[in-house]
C-alpha cells in the first residue's frame, strides 16, 4: 500500500523543525514541532544519515583509533620494564584516543555533514517511520498507521540494526501495533533514568491522540 501524503508531509516539517532546534534539547528524543506534530528521534543511537563529505571526513577517524589501540596492545605484549618512560607513552596514547573520539562526536553533530534523516512522526493523522531497510531488516521501516488504525501501545523491545554496533542487539522502546499486524517501532537510548520516563512521555501521548480522535468521532 502506498504511503498517504500526510506521511510525506509530516517528515518534511518535522525535518526543518528539527534542523533548527534538535541542539535546544541535547537530552530528549520527543520534539513538539508546533500545530500537533510531534517528531521522536532515535536519540543515543548512531542513526544519522551520511552525506559524502561527511563520510570523507569521518572515516580516517575510526582508522587513526584502531592504529593506537593496536600500538598499546602490541607494545605492551612483552614483558617490559614498567617505569616512567613506558607509562608516558601509555597515557598518551589513551590521550590520543579519546581525543579521536571527542573529534568524531564533534563531527557526528554537524547536521550539514550529517543530516537528521530518520524518525517516527505523530501528527494530526496518525503515526510514521521514516527509517530504511539498513536499520530495520526485519519489517517494513517507513510503517503507518492512521490514529483509526492503531490497536494498543506496549513498552516491548526489538532489534534495530544501528544499536547492535554499540553492542546492544535489543533494546528497549515503545512499540505502536496496528491492524494487520503492522508495527510501529519508536527506537533510542537514553540514560537508564530517563529513558523509561520518555518512554511514558511517548506512550502518554499517543494515548492522548487516540482519545481525542474517540472525542471527535462520537
Amino acid at each position: 500500500m502506498n504511503r498517504p501524503e500526510w506521511c510525506e508531509t509530516d517528515f518534511r516539517r518535522a525535518e526543518v523543525y528539527l534542523e533548527e532546534h534538535e541542539a535546544e534539547q541535547p537530552d530528549t528524543a520527543l520534539f513538539d514541532c508546533g500545530d500537533g506534530l510531534h517528531a521522536i528521534i532515535p536519540r543515543g543511537l548512531p542513526a544519522l544519515g551520511v552525506r559524502f563529505y561527511g563520510l570523507f571526513m569521518l572515516a580516517p577517524l575510526p582508522v587513526l583509533m584502531a592504529s593506537v589501540l593496536l600500538l598499546v596492545l602490541y607494545g605492551f605484549q612483552e614483558e617490559i620494564a614498567l617505569n616512567l618512560t613506558t607509562l608516558a607513552v601509555f597515557a598518551v596514547c589513551l590521550v590520543l584516543i579519546a581525543g579521536l573520539a571527542r573529534v568524531m562526536h564533534l563531527i557526528l553533530k554537524n547536521r550539514a555533514l550529517f543530516p537528521r534523516d530518520y524518525f517516527v512522526t505523530l501528527g494530526k493523522n496518525g503515526i510514521a517511520m521514516h527509517y530504511s531497510r539498513k536499520h530495520f531488516p526485519f519489517h517494513n521501516p517507513r510503517a503507518w498507521l492512521t490514529w483509526h488504525d492503531v490497536q494498543s501501545v506496549t513498552s516491548g523491545g526489538g532489534f534495530f540494526l544501528p544499536a547492535f554496533f554499540l553492542g546492544l542487539p535489543f533494546i528497549n522502546y515503545p512499540r505502536v501495533l496496528g491492524e494487520n499486524g503492522t508495527v510501529v517501532d519508536i527506537p533510542f537510548r537514553l540514560s537508564r533514568a530517563k529513558q523509561p520516563l520518555q518512554m511514558e512521555a511517548i506512550e502518554a501521548l499517543i494515548q492522548q491522540n487516540l482519545q481525542w480522535r474517540k472525542t471527535i468521532r462520537s
